[in-house]
């Protein structure tokens, strides 16, 4: 069972597509308004199961025991609400932490449950989705790579703090996302 999170659009809803094609039995999209998901829900002949989350609210976030078999969760929302350090306001870049940090340990430790259930049983996984930007800051996106770098910064403590759980980061490729359209390629 696959738990995504920002599974409405870009990414997210690609890696829902394709733990259905791989044959996942189930797979919950974590996302603000499931009502966004209604056509993917028909098409998926019940096995997605859209669950009203936001990673950033600490009441949504409950939301995860509605999903108490996951295996397999994929840290996948994030925002850029921020870009250069010298000009983004404070409020801009608490947002891009809040979802792109913070949001992501809430929810990773809302499933916890689940996953540690999982990894009793057989093979369990975080999978936390990044961008090329947590790898090297980018001055015109500096204060989002920031708030990326942090989330990457998350998975060796949960391999060292005892966790029966797989911790994995991957940077995709750029990939066409609503986040992504409209920035100018850049060479690292």
């Amino acid at each position: 069972m696959v738990l995504v999170t920002g599974a409405n659009r870009g990414l997210g809803l690609e890696l829902m597509e394709a733990a259905i094609a791989a044959g996942a039995r189930k797979v919950y999209a974590a996302v603000r308004d499931p009502k966004q998901l209604a056509a993917l829900v028909e098409r998926s002949a019940g096995r997605v199961e859209p669950l009203a989350l936001d990673i950033t609210d600490e009441r949504s976030l409950a939301a995860a025991e509605k999903a108490p078999d996951v295996s397999v969760l994929f840290n996948n929302a994030d925002v850029l609400a921020s870009y250069n350090v010298l000009t983004a306001t404070s409020a801009q870049m608490t947002h891009d932490f809040a979802t792109n940090f913070f949001g992501t340990l809430a929810a990773t430790k809302a499933c916890l449950p689940a996953l540690e259930r999982a990894a009793q049983a057989g093979p369990a996984a975080i999978v936390n989705v990044l961008s090329v930007e947590s790898l090297a800051n980018v001055p015109a996106l500096a204060a989002y790579s920031a708030s990326k770098a942090a989330r990457r910064r998350c998975v060796p403590p949960y391999r060292r703090q005892g966790s029966s759980r797989v911790g994995r980061s991957t940077s995709p490729p750029r990939c066409s996302s609503r986040l992504q359209r409209g920035l100018v390629p850049y060479q690292l």
